[in-house]
């Protein structure tokens, strides 16, 4: 059987783990890998660099800007299949057509719901139940075009972005194993995404990991746990800086004429703060100086 080519592009942890199920099938031979140097984007940011390098495919190091350069890299490789894995920025629908078999994509959300930007930290914010696992066969939109295959993923009272990362990353490498020849032998039943369906998350912001201790204990402690590892953490500002907060847990109420954000206590460094409708405890944070009793965390 004639080998499938295939071009794998991406930038981030997970793209590791699905750039290593695409080379455990037999009939694809991995010839090509776009990816970059560095990124100011990607928290989880990781090069293929080194991957593609170990099993002699060629490497495009991208600026991120789909330029000639790029296009002649794809029609230089002759790859049949792009595959796509954590990558920022949308393909023209010239860049989509130098692959006869398309480009499929991934995204982890249970599309057409939650297309765009930063779905497992929005997931884990928002306080959904669930997620999912998703490749599509991509078009020029966002995160629109053929599910080709979608796994649910339950998100626990326990889960973080680690935790959560990691599920889906090994969902979505079993996934490939399955459906990929399902695909290539046009055996697979397809749903299409309309444009029109779903929603789309914006970008996060940096001022989005800031703690406002007017929330409520409940939506401190999502943000908290979207922005672990590895991504770069939940912060709230004192004493003119800023520092990380790693790890909460519920304190006890208190009285409601108390500000949010002020001390109340700490204890062995664990900094009983004012929210909004209790007492947080910080476990687990960055402070170089802890703040004193009545003072406030901004």
């Amino acid at each position: 059987m004639k080998k499938i080519k295939v071009c794998v592009i991406g930038c981030v942890l997970m793209s590791k783990d699905l750039f290593l199920s695409l080379n455990k099938i037999n009939n694809i031979e991995i010839v090509g890998v776009i990816t970059k140097k560095k990124s100011n984007y990607h928290s989880d940011f990781y090069s293929l660099k080194s991957d593609a390098n170990q099993i002699g495919a060629k490497v495009f190091l991208s600026q991120g800007k789909e330029d000639e350069k790029m296009i002649n890299f794809v029609k230089n490789i002759k790859a049949d299949l792009g595959f796509c894995i954590g990558w920022s920025h949308l393909f023209s629908k010239k860049f989509i057509k130098l692959f006869n078999q398309g480009i499929i994509g991934f995204h982890p959300s249970k599309l057409p719901l939650n297309k765009g930007k930063h779905p497992i930290i929005w997931s884990l914010f928002l306080g959904l139940k669930d997620t999912a696992s998703s490749f599509f066969l991509m078009d020029a939109g966002v995160d629109t075009g053929v599910i080709l295959s979608q796994n649910t993923i339950k998100i626990t009272r326990n889960d973080d972005a680690t935790s959560l990362y990691k599920k889906i990353s090994k969902s979505a490498s079993k996934q490939i194993l399955n459906f990929l020849p399902k695909y290539l032998s046009k055996k697979i039943k397809a749903k299409n995404i309309s444009k029109e369906e779903g929603n789309i998350w914006r970008k996060r912001s940096a001022l989005d990991g800031r703690i406002d201790w007017r929330m409520s204990y409940k939506a401190i402690e999502n943000l908290v746990k979207a922005l672990q590892f590895p991504y770069p953490g939940a912060y709230c500002n004192y004493s003119g800086n800023s520092y990380k907060v790693s790890k909460i847990m519920a304190g006890k109420k208190t009285k409601k004429n108390i500000e949010p954000g002020k001390v109340i206590k700490v204890i062995n460094g664990i900094i009983h703060v004012k929210c909004w409708d209790r007492t947080l405890c910080i476990v687990e944070h960055s402070f170089s100086k802890v703040p004193k009793k009545g003072e406030y965390l901004l």
